[in-house]
């Protein structure tokens, strides 16, 4: 399908995930692009949505499946309970402050509707190792430019996809937690890799030993984290807010 994006492992666990779904629910693919859309559709789907803040990244997606969206603002009403399932693969790590995106989902959701997040985690064994010996994590970026850790040689990514710097990286427990306090309840967790087939694409560094040493952690010591998330109530950030104030 021409998918080139690192942890193609995450597809394995959504396509399970799908399997037994109606192929005429509608989906919303958050932060996603035409590769996305070319997935879902393999998957035989026809009611998908890729919604982006990017206009870049909706190339090649016909206007009847995509919509030019920033998942962080106001969501627009003809939008609220409106899908079956919505996706954000490898979105949440991008966003600086992620809790409003996680109620706008939640909104875009019908009752007991599912949520599925893909994201790389920050307690994985690698970056466990990195910091006891004071390297920086390797999906935790400060800045742009990529400094402290000798084997991360990128310094400015020259992809447009990863040109943007990874703020909020959580650790599974931690978004767990978070999801939960906004009113879903998780109902899988599963770990994955991000190693990518080919060398030249971020990833594809040490590819064959990081996917040996996948198979064998357990989930929450993963490259990336994955979560199958059921909608159970809609709680709004002020809400939150008043709880722990």
């Amino acid at each position: 399908m021409g998918y080139t994006i690192t942890g193609k492992e995450k597809l394995k666990h959504i396509e399970k995930v799908l399997e037994g779904k109606d192929r005429k629910i509608r989906i919303a693919d958050i932060g996603g692009n035409k590769h996305d859309l070319g997935f879902f559709k393999a998957l035989g789907f026809k009611k998908i949505i890729v919604m982006n803040n990017s206009e870049k990244e909706l190339e090649g997606c016909p206007k009847e499946n995509s919509v030019l969206l920033d998942i962080t603002k106001q969501l627009p009403a003809k939008m609220k309970g409106s899908f079956d399932a919505v996706i954000a693969m490898d979105l949440i790590e991008h966003l600086v402050i992620p809790d409003q995106a996680i109620v706008n989902m939640n909104q875009m959701l019908k009752e007991g509707g599912n949520l599925i997040i893909t994201t790389p985690n920050l307690a994985n064994l690698f970056n466990r190792i990195f910091l006891l010996i004071g390297w920086s994590p390797t999906n935790y970026h400060a800045s742009t430019i990529k400094t402290g850790n000798p084997l991360v040689k990128a310094r400015i990514s020259a992809c447009f996809r990863n040109s943007f710097p990874h703020k909020s990286v959580f650790t599974s427990k931690q978004l767990k937690e978070l999801v939960e306090l906004y009113g879903f309840r998780v109902t899988k967790h599963e770990g994955y890799d991000y190693s990518s087939a080919n060398p030249s694409k971020s990833g594809g560094n040490y590819s064959f030993f990081r996917r040996t040493i996948n198979r064998v952690l357990p989930a929450s010591m993963k490259e990336g984290i994955f979560l199958l998330c059921e909608k159970r109530e809609l709680i709004g950030v002020e809400k939150i807010k008043e709880r722990f104030l």
